[in-house]
C-alpha cells in the first residue's frame, strides 16, 4: 500500500507551468479516486510538521521496518529500531494533523482544475 500526505505547497507550487501541473494533478487524484493510493494534504495552517522533507517508511513481512529519508543533495536509510519508532509516530502526527482523504482529493481536484482553467 502506498500512503502519501503532501505538503499543500507541493499541490500549490505550479512546477511545469499551470497545464502540466494540472495534468498531474489529474492523475493523482485519479489514482485516489480509484483506490490505488492513499492520498492526505497537510494544510498551511498547521505550521512547521514534525517530519521535514520526504521521509518513507517501510514495512515487510520477513524484515524489521525501515525508514528513508532523503534531502536535496543526501538520502539514508535507517534501521535503528528506536529511530524507525520515532519516525513512525511524528508520521502519526503529520497524518492526523492532515485532511482527511476525501477533503485532501476535494482540494486536489479543485486545484486541478483551477490550473486547467488558468486560475
Amino acid at each position: 500500500m502506498f500512503w502519501v500526505v503532501l505538503d499543500e505547497n507541493v499541490i500549490r507550487r505550479r512546477v511545469g507551468g499551470a497545464a502540466v501541473m494540472g495534468e498531474q494533478l489529474s492523475h493523482v487524484a485519479a489514482l485516489a479516486e480509484r483506490r490505488r493510493i492513499g492520498l492526505q494534504v497537510l494544510p498551511f495552517d498547521v505550521g512547521v510538521p514534525p517530519v521535514s522533507g520526504m521521509l518513507s517508511l517501510m514495512t515487510f513481512e520477513d524484515a524489521p521496518p525501515v525508514a528513508y529519508s532523503e534531502g536535496t543533495r543526501s538520502g539514508e536509510v535507517m534501521d535503528d529500531p528506536e529511530w524507525v519508532t520515532g519516525l513512525e509516530q511524528s508520521y502519526g502526527y503529520v497524518r492526523a494533523a492532515a485532511f482527511s482523504p476525501e477533503r485532501s482529493l476535494a482540494l486536489v481536484q479543485q486545484v486541478a482544475k483551477e490550473c486547467v482553467n488558468g486560475q
